[in-house]
């Protein structure tokens, strides 16, 4: 039998358990353990208050009990749902969220829906809201709720765009040159040689059209880049120019004169005046990261030239499916990514990131810790867990919750005020399925007085210049026809025997074959590829990677040779 000190051990034992379990919060409750405390209580007040404690030691040894705290949020502008201990409401302070917000669940538990549910509140504190959707035409509907709350949301389709990326709004233009030149390095794959390329065309743009000097009403575009290393031909390396004109202006082709164009586009920081869903379905990878990395970096060096520090919330940026945006891919100078960046150094500034993931599998190890606001729903991966679980300090029981007991719509959320993770579910809020493409297009009529100059000299650009539609194995009939009417030398005609009586031969052989000089074997197999007499093809000959050019001989350069052994001698 326990003596009267050790009977009062133990019972401060249970209140201590008790307390944090939330278990004595309860006004009676309160009231016994107070009473105890100050030495008033008695033998039957010590029962009650054991009473009380007592189903929910059953129930933690049966593995029944909530293994999370209540939430300490009681006061805040926004409403994130109902706490899964008590059901009173979790309140959040609008405040905190530029320290960043990580939202990560998987596909079918409530992520889409628990923005939906939170951006039109972050709207209706005066902050503006932009959400970027990758693959989906879903958060665009939220213009009704918007339009309701006597507000508006621009559902800014990719096809309606108007970015320049060498724009430089804001700071120091060549800090703003280096970053969209390390930008269009990693999403096109550049080498090292065709990047620092890359770079040297850009500067000497900006210096002719005097950006560096201050210009702020012209800049050079990247229409302008591919055209200047055309005309650069053989004075920069071949290999690296072939790179940067085959990448560059595949990436053009997808974006367009009408995304891209411009002497002067829209500005980041007049962008950030208005709601606005970015809409990136139908366009690649690399044109996604190309329009929205550097709006979110000029959202950010607006207010950082402004000087606003501790700033009040006024943009929040929600980045749905975001895993390749925030990937451990490094950037092509070695560093960290730009985005790894801007989270860190974004928090005073008045602007929130919310990424929005799947997983965390992929996502940059530097990028977690600089996100303060972190709301977790249903993940399936192991590697999820014990990530999760290791940057929010679970607890076991609380793995295994998440693991097994985690329904759709519950979050586990971490504050930067109140570390101790606590969880709560967030109702289904339901957008009805209505704004069509046409509402759509008609929405981004509110930009319209934004001042842009297009560079009309690339109305009609394309990649290439000359292009036939024609059979893949033949070229085009008018090709065959100006071949055929040429009037060859006989050093041409020379050549084209070389070729056809020595199948497979490397380009480098055929001079001597031809019994011409290499400089002129090269000028005329460049003529008789552009006449249509051969086909180029680059073959590897070793193990360095070495490549050789060798010709195949089509329709005209047989017939030529033809007509050549039929004339009479």
């Amino acid at each position: 039998m326990m003596s009267r000190s050790q009977s009062r051990r133990a019972l401060l034992d249970e209140i201590a358990w008790g307390k944090n379990h939330d278990l004595l919060e309860d006004p009676v409750s309160g009231s016994l353990v107070r009473a105890w405390m100050v030495g008033a209580g008695d033998t039957q007040i010590e029962e009650m208050i054991r009473d009380r404690i007592r189903p929910f030691r059953v129930k933690d040894a049966l593995g029944e009990l909530h293994p999370f705290r209540a939430a300490r949020l009681r006061d805040g502008e926004l409403i994130l749902g109902r706490d899964l201990n008590n059901n009173r409401e979790v309140r959040y302070r609008a405040q905190q969220l530029p320290q960043g917000v990580f939202i990560v669940s998987a596909t079918g538990y409530g992520k889409s829906n628990f923005i939906n549910f939170l951006a039109p509140q972050v709207a209706a504190t005066g902050c503006r809201v932009h959400i970027a959707e990758m693959y989906k035409k879903q958060m665009r509907h939220l213009r009704r709720v918007f339009r309701k709350m006597g507000d508006d949301l621009i559902v800014l389709r990719v096809q309606d765009r108007k970015q320049n990326i060498l724009q430089s709004d804001a700071g120091d233009p060549r800090e703003h040159l280096v970053n969209a030149v390390d930008l269009i390095a990693r999403i096109s794959d550049l080498p090292s040689l065709a990047s620092t390329i890359l770079f040297q065309v850009c500067h000497d743009l900006y210096r002719e059209f005097y950006v560096l000097e201050g210009r702020k009403d012209a800049w050079p575009n990247l229409f302008d880049v591919v055209e200047r290393i055309r005309v650069l031909g053989n004075r920069i390396n071949a290999a690296s120019r072939e790179t940067l004109i085959t990448r560059l202006s595949g990436l053009l082709d997808v974006i367009g004169p009408k995304g891209g164009a411009y002497r002067r586009s829209w500005r980041a920081q007049d962008l950030g005046r208005f709601n606005m869903v970015h809409e990136m379905l139908g366009t690649t990878e690399a044109a996604k990261e190309l329009f929205l990395a550097p709006m979110l970096y000029s959202f950010m060096r607006h207010r950082i030239d402004a000087g606003e520090v501790n700033a009040r919330l006024s943009l929040m940026t929600f980045w749905e499916d975001g895993q390749r945006f925030f990937s451990s891919r490094q950037a092509a100078s070695g560093n960290m990514t730009g985005m790894d960046e801007m989270a860190g150094i974004c928090r005073g500034e008045g602007l929130a990131l919310a990424p929005i993931f799947q997983s965390t599998i992929g996502i940059s190890r530097n990028l977690i810790p600089n996100l303060g606001t972190r709301f977790v729903g249903v993940v399936q991966s192991g590697e999820d867990f014990a990530r999760l679980g290791s940057e929010m300090g679970w607890t076991s029981a609380q793995l295994t919750w998440a693991r097994w007991r985690q329904s759709r719509g519950d979050f586990i959320g971490q504050s930067p005020d109140h570390p101790e993770p606590f969880t709560f579910h967030v109702p289904r809020f339901d957008v009805p399925t209505s704004v069509t493409d046409e509402e759509a297009a008609q929405s981004v009529q509110a930009l319209d007085h934004l001042p842009t100059v297009p560079a009309t000299e690339y109305a009609n650009w394309t990649p290439h210049y000359g292009v036939r539609v024609a059979s893949c194995t033949e070229p085009a009939a008018d090709d065959l026809a100006g071949a055929a009417e040429m009037k060859l030398s006989d050093a041409e005609l020379r050549y084209i025997q070389a070729v056809i009586h020595n199948p497979g031969v490397p380009s480098s052989m055929l001079p001597k074959l031809a019994r011409i000089s290499p400089k002129r074997a090269q000028k005329t197999r460049s003529r008789l590829v552009e006449l249509g007499y051969f086909r180029e093809h680059k073959v590897s000959t070793g193990k360095r990677g070495r490549t050789a050019i060798v010709l195949e001989p089509l329709e005209p350069a047989l017939q030529a040779v033809q007509d050549a052994t039929s004339e009479p001698t």
